[in-house]
């Protein structure tokens, strides 16, 4: 019944390898909705808009594993919360044209923590993500292909030191 229409072809794909909550804050009042892995059940809260709705990633049957997650609608979202934490890779937030703010790594800009390493992310889509305007994918050593970020024209902090991004 939720999950219909553009909401199931407007994804943020990412992959997650630790457990934990993150918040999503959508643009405009939905049913915020996020799948842990191929075979779950997508988990759902009505919320407002401008208001963060939490889901929380617990490993199944107590074994660390990777998890391949997707947040529906992406293109009504405009927060997801800290993921540095969840030490992600192959982040696709291609389709989350109202994202504002995005955190996958850490630092010691920013005022971060600077002894953290996410060896697993090695790629970032935010091409669309136009109203961006915060990006944070410090410390991540493994990323190497450039993050575009050409249609960021709001873009005002982008984070990157200890990467392997040249360009």
């Amino acid at each position: 019944k939720y999950r219909a229409g553009d909401a199931e072809t407007n994804v943020i794909s990412i992959r997650l390898f630790n457990q934990g909550t993150f918040a999503i804050t959508p643009a405009t009042n939905l049913y915020a909705s996020v799948r842990f892995g191929g075979g779950t059940t997508p988990l759902y809260q009505r919320v407002e808009a401008n208001e963060p709705a939490e889901f929380t990633y617990v490993y199944p049957n107590g074994t660390p594993q990777e998890m391949e997650t997707w947040i529906y609608s992406a293109d009504l979202i405009s927060e997801i919360s800290d993921l540095s934490g969840f030490y992600a890779n192959e982040a696709d937030f291609a389709r989350a044209t109202r994202l504002k703010k995005l955190k996958l790594g850490d630092g010691a800009i920013g005022g971060g923590n600077p002894n953290y390493s996410n060896a697993n992310l090695t790629t970032v889509d935010v091409r669309n993500s136009r109203l961006l305007e915060e990006i944070d994918c410090q410390n991540c050593p493994n990323l190497r292909i450039n993050v575009n970020l050409e249609n960021s024209q709001r873009l005002k902090k982008a984070y990157f030191s200890g990467t392997n991004i040249t360009g």
